[in-house]
This record gives structure tokens, sequence and C-alpha cells, in this order.
């Protein structure tokens, strides 16, 4: 699989700016990785 690098900022950068998330926002952003790896093993691309 080839991906895009997408230029930004890393989660370490954020956190030195603007302090820990809270347990609301981890938890969407958790969320929203879970989703997405889910899509991906739809996709076929994980082999189970």
């Amino acid at each position: 699989m080839e991906m895009e690098y997408i230029n930004g900022k890393d989660f370490n950068f954020y956190v030195q700016k603007n302090g820990v998330l809270s347990e609301e926002k981890a938890l969407m952003y958790i969320k929203q990785r879970g989703e997405a790896l889910a899509y991906v093993n739809q996709q076929g691309f994980f082999a189970s």
C-alpha cells in the first residue's frame, strides 16, 4: 500500500502548544482511528 505524505503538525507539537487533550477529545480521536482501521480492513488491506 502506498500513502501520500500530508504535511502538517504531529501530535507532540499539538500537545506542546495546546496542552493535554480532554478525555472527550481523546476518545473522539481514538474512535476515528478505529473507524479508519475497520474501513481499511474491510477493503482487504489487512489479512486475518
